[in-house]
């Protein structure tokens, strides 16, 4: 033991780690980063057909219901196999100065209630991560609404906070991401920087973003990247900020090879319009 603790030491200085660096290796030992679970979805292995959409802030006096519900009837119509939802289902609250006045409905029991009664049912599945607005809730009551919208809405699936990632069809990969960062100069510049930050073996086929409320399609390093839209209308806090709203959402068409290649996207884009 005398001499596995000299070991330890020696090791410790010649890696001149810090206190805090010690405490976090050690935590890391203790309790390792899980692996993020990839969900199994795979409608299909030659063509799959999902639509992509976000940011629908369920109880924001500047929500569009309309805009969604009518989004949900062209999926129904097109036959999609699955509507992938890249979060911020609910406004939530206490996001910052004077939000509540922005509200509709207030608290966890009844933004659940609002998206159970008004959150299109046309016999797909909606498969979401929760954002930032609907993370507020747990900030404030300890409180993971995805779940609870889960129970409240068999037909919407929950997978998690922030990011998802699912195998829609054999090795393609599609992600969820919610990001935390606040919009950027230039259209592209967050979709480039998040695919950037990917390492070459994680990187998925198909990357949906959430969050910044745009409509973008970029192709980069082979990965097809879709910021989703959003169906609400530009809020005062968004107009004080300079911020425009692409409302609207995607729906897909992926091709396929035996061995996992997307041979072709064919994207659709429904926008909506103040």
């Amino acid at each position: 033991m005398v001499n596995d603790n000299k070991d330890i030491a020696s090791l410790l200085e010649s890696r001149n780690l810090t206190p805090s660096e010690l405490s976090a290796l050690i935590d890391q030992i203790k309790n390792p980063t899980p692996r993020q679970e990839i969900y199994e979805h795979k409608w299909s292995n030659k063509h799959v057909r999902p639509a992509l959409i976000g940011d629908n802030h369920i109880a924001s006096k500047s929500q569009r219901i309309d805009y969604l519900k009518d989004f949900y009837n062209r999926c129904k119509k097109a036959k999609v196999d699955a509507v992938y939802n890249t979060g911020d289902i609910t406004e939530g609250y206490g996001m910052r100065p004077g939000h509540s006045f922005e509200c509709l409905a207030h608290g966890v029991d009844d933004q659940v209630k609002m998206v159970k009664e008004v959150y299109p049912d046309v016999g797909i599945p909606t498969y979401f991560i929760c954002g930032n607005h609907d993370y507020s809730h747990y900030k404030s009551a300890g409180v993971d609404i995805g779940r609870i919208i889960e129970i409240e809405r068999p037909d919407m699936h929950y997978l998690g906070f922030d990011d998802a990632k699912i195998e829609i069809m054999p090795n393609v990969i599609l992600e969820l991401s919610h990001p935390g960062k606040g919009s950027a100069y230039a259209l592209s510049y967050h979709s480039q920087k998040l695919i950037e930050s990917m390492s070459g073996g994680t990187k998925p086929k198909i990357l949906a973003i959430g969050h910044y409320h745009k409509l973008e399609q970029l192709f980069y390093r082979n990965v097809h990247c879709f910021q989703t839209g959003t169906t609400q209308e530009q809020t005062p806090w968004m107009r004080r900020m300079n911020l425009s709203a692409h409302m609207g959402g995607w729906i897909l068409d992926v091709y396929a090879d035996k061995k996992g290649n997307i041979d072709k996207i064919i994207s659709t884009l429904i926008p909506y319009y103040e």
